[in-house]
């Protein structure tokens, strides 16, 4: 096969690789978790509830939104909690580029001027097909508009694209459960399998990049199981942190 031809293909299988991968992820289910089957279509859908609701600087309800107040706001719908700041927003998740982007990454912008790179203004990316990108966003002239990257304005000022959804983030669950802090588990070596008097557990040793939603995905149980089992008291976990899986 000739050089020219295997470069434009590699690229086509890659994408076609993580297009698998992103809708593996959308036909799983949690049973009692607070996420719904597919994150990513829940975002998006969150977000075109908002479409045409004006600008407000600051704004964080459909009285009005700034660009970063409504990103936090769509991605608090699926239980993530994001800072109500675009450049602190721009710190979360992992760099990707922006030709294998996918639905619900963040998207983020200089403000006016072109000189600076202070990253001023974030959008949710909505499609990435066909090399033309779209993302929704609160504007200060549109409010919440779905935009395209390739319009000059936008194009000038286009920064970077982060990738959130399966990096360790600190969520709020929307279900409160009571969790006894005062109970104790001795350290249980990796990958063992341990049995009490009434149930059995696995160990599962967390890596990184991993998430509740994704551990909770893996095992068939709920985020607010793996909460209690473990007795924490916060969505935040660490790489090599061991958590007990109860059957």
């Amino acid at each position: 096969m000739q050089l020219k031809y295997f470069l434009p293909l590699s690229l086509f299988f890659l994408q076609h690789f993580n297009n698998c991968i992103a809708q593996a992820y959308c036909d799983s289910s949690v049973t009692g978790s607070a996420f719904p089957i597919c994150i990513n279509d829940s975002i998006i859908n969150e977000a075109k509830k908002y479409l045409g609701i004006k600008y407000k600087f600051g704004g964080v309800s459909d009285k009005g939104f700034d660009c970063s107040g409504f990103t936090a706001e769509v991605f608090s719908s699926v239980s993530i909690k994001l800072p109500h700041s675009a450049k602190e927003q721009s710190d979360l998740g992992i760099p990707i580029d922006v030709r294998q982007c996918q639905k619900g990454d963040l998207i983020f912008f200089k403000g006016r001027g072109l000189k600076s790179n202070r990253v001023d203004h974030v959008g949710i990316i909505v499609d990435n097909n066909d090399s033309l990108t779209t993302f929704i966003h609160a504007s200060v002239h549109s409010g919440i508009t779905i935009s395209k990257l390739d319009e000059p304005y936008y194009k000038k000022r286009y920064i970077c694209v982060r990738h959130i959804l399966n990096d360790t983030l600190t969520y709020t669950t929307k279900i409160n459960t009571e969790i006894d802090t005062t109970k104790t588990t001795k350290p249980i070596e990796s990958n063992a399998k341990v049995k009490t008097d009434t149930i059995s557990a696995t160990i599962h040793t967390v890596k990184r990049g991993e998430t509740l939603y994704h551990i909770a995905q893996k095992y068939g149980v709920s985020i607010n199981d793996l909460k209690k089992w473990n007795h924490l008291n916060s969505n935040l976990i660490k790489p090599g942190e061991t958590l007990k899986i109860s059957r």
